[in-house]
């Protein structure tokens, strides 16, 4: 299972749980010469960084809610279809 580990799943715990890495991203910057830092408690974060793991989630939680509906046969299995296609580009509102 080391390839699910690594995978989003690694990213999402180191998150969660506050690991050394994810409160240093979190929470310092880090100057260009790399010998002097600064904390900031709301560091804007750049713009498509999280897309992939949004779109991730987006995809786990429609492909469950479909399975949920088809097992259940609630009549709802349709609301909640996946397209997949490769070229599409999630939009969320920020």
């Amino acid at each position: 299972m080391v390839k699910e580990y690594n995978s989003i799943y690694n990213y999402l715990c180191t998150h969660s749980h506050n690991d050394i890495g994810s409160l240093g991203e979190r929470f310092f910057v880090i100057n260009e010469a790399r010998n002097n830092f600064e904390i900031t408690l709301f560091k804007e974060q750049v713009g498509d960084k999280f897309d992939s793991y949004l779109s991730t989630g987006c995809a786990c939680l429609r492909n469950g809610s479909h399975n949920i509906h088809a097992v259940l046969e609630t009549g709802y299995e349709k609301s909640f279809q996946f397209e997949r296609k490769l070229s599409h580009k999630m939009s969320y509102s920020k």
